[in-house]
């Protein structure tokens, strides 16, 4: 109540300071914005005798009151006050809407803590707000000041701004949840469709698969696992095993029913042999199904099980033999197989052995055209040098021998073209065959080198170079 009285007398004061400062403006402004107010007007309260005197004075004075000169200086003059004002009324409306935006921000301030003491309040009787309406004149009763107006404009801005953000949250939380049943949707799609290829993946094996065991691929390629066959054949050999020996017990069984039933019909015919031949004879014609051979359907039973034992046993040989034949086959083609490898080792090895021979140096020096020698130190790599390519090497010269003779000249960097003549036909025709990183070792006579010209090493003597192939233009 006290903060409600105190706000109150502060907005009392701050209308009674505007109205002031209103009346202020008029009054400044009045004089300026009638016509003829002039400064000559305001004078008003001066004494009247020195207007007397000026009308007095002679008619053809050039000081007139309506003379033209005075025109355009009371002219002049009031631009001037009319710029003045307009420059006071321009800073005064600037200082007034910085007292605006300060007592709103107050306002604003102590809305706040009043809604806040309010809602803890909201138990207090009702007889002091009634009080508190029966207060100051000046207090608004029903109509609202244009300060709460703003403040009830700023609270439902804020109310709509919260409205928005729940509504903004409430979509997000529809999209993340529709973004997780679509995710949801595409991995049971993605596992149905990875079960459908594995299933139509086994099929296809199972239909490529034959009798055999071997199993097709693209393009006729076929394979087959030997350790599984292994195993299938262990167990094949397990249940035939097993299908023998029952057949064993059956037919002892059987052997065994057939013995017995053969012996009691042997002893009753022997205790009938004393009746008498009619009614044997009587009973050979009653009876039509009677055996007209005199065997009996037992002897027949035990003759077609014999006949069918040796009809298993030749074919348990022929399969024997058949075995045994392709097992002699299945043999010599290992044989033949072995016999290829060996040769085709044997075949390697030699080109191996020419290859490495073709490599290593030569021992001693080879004789070429016009008397040239030469021995290989190292072998280089890549092809070797033909005639009229472009060569680069380094050499050294010497007399006598190519370790301890005199050097007569060297190089580390010598090019030349090889079989057109730049260097000694002693080179062109050692060189030839060289490969880059080679080293070689030349014996140039004198009608492969320089003739009878004396280099330092004597008239006629032989030329001992040491050669490097460092490069070879393509």
């Amino acid at each position: 109540d006290e903060l409600e009285s105190a706000e109150m007398k502060w907005l009392t004061h701050r209308q009674a300071s505007a109205g002031k400062r209103q009346k202020a403006m008029d009054d400044e402004v009045a004089p300026t914005s009638k016509p003829g107010n002039s400064k000559n007007e305001n004078d008003s309260s001066a004494p009247q005798k020195k207007i007397s005197n000026i009308d007095e004075g002679p008619q053809d004075s050039p000081t007139d009151a309506n003379s033209p000169e005075k025109d355009t200086i009371d002219k002049k003059k009031l631009k001037k006050q009319r710029q003045k004002e307009r420059q006071k009324e321009k800073k005064q409306r600037q200082r007034e809407k910085k007292d605006q935006k300060a007592t709103d921000d107050e306002v604003v301030s102590t809305s706040k803590s009043e809604n806040s003491k309010n809602e803890n309040d909201s138990s207090a009787p009702q007889k002091k707000m009634a009080n508190d309406d029966d207060g100051p004149q000046n207090s608004p009763k029903n109509e609202k000041s244009p300060e709460e107006e703003k403040i009830e404009k700023m609270k439902l801005k804020k109310q709509r701004q919260k409205e928005r953000q729940k509504v903004k949250k409430a979509e997000a939380a529809l999209a993340a949840e529709k973004k997780k049943e679509n995710r949801k949707k595409e991995a049971a799609k993605a596992l149905e469709t990875k079960q459908r290829r594995e299933q139509e993946k086994k099929k296809k094996v199972k239909e490529r698969q034959p009798q055999q065991g071997f199993v097709t691929l693209a393009k006729g390629v076929k394979y087959q696992d030997l350790i599984k066959k292994k195993l299938k054949k262990q167990r094949q050999k397990l249940k035939q095993k097993d299908k023998k020996a029952k057949r064993n017990e059956r037919q002892k069984s059987t052997d065994n029913e057939v013995v017995s039933t053969s012996k009691s019909e042997d002893s009753k015919n022997e205790n009938d042999s004393s009746a008498p031949q009619k009614k044997v004879a009587n009973d050979d014609e009653g009876l039509p199904n009677s055996p007209k051979n005199g065997k009996s359907p037992e002897e027949e039973k035990i003759e077609k099980m014999k006949l069918k034992k040796q009809k298993q046993k030749e074919k348990q040989k022929v399969k024997k033999a058949e075995a045994a034949l392709a097992a002699e086959k299945k043999k010599e083609n290992r044989k033949k197989e072995a016999a290829k490898a060996l040769e085709t080792k044997q075949r390697r090895e030699q080109e191996k052995k020419k290859k490495v021979k073709e490599r290593q140096p030569q021992q001693g020096f080879v004789t070429l055209a016009k008397g040239v020698k030469y021995q290989d130190l190292t072998l280089g790599k890549g092809l070797p040098v033909q005639d009229r390519k472009k060569v680069r090497v380094s050499y050294t010269l010497r007399s006598k021998s190519h370790t301890t003779g005199k050097i007569l000249d060297s190089s580390a960097n010598f090019p030349f073209r090889l079989g057109k003549g730049e260097v000694i036909k002693g080179w062109d025709i050692g060189l030839e065959g060289m490969k880059v990183g080679g080293v070689r070792r030349l014996v140039v006579p004198p009608q492969a080198g320089y003739g009878n010209k004396d280099i330092g090493a004597g008239i006629g003597a032989d030329l001992y170079f040491q050669i490097d192939l460092l490069h070879v233009a393509p």
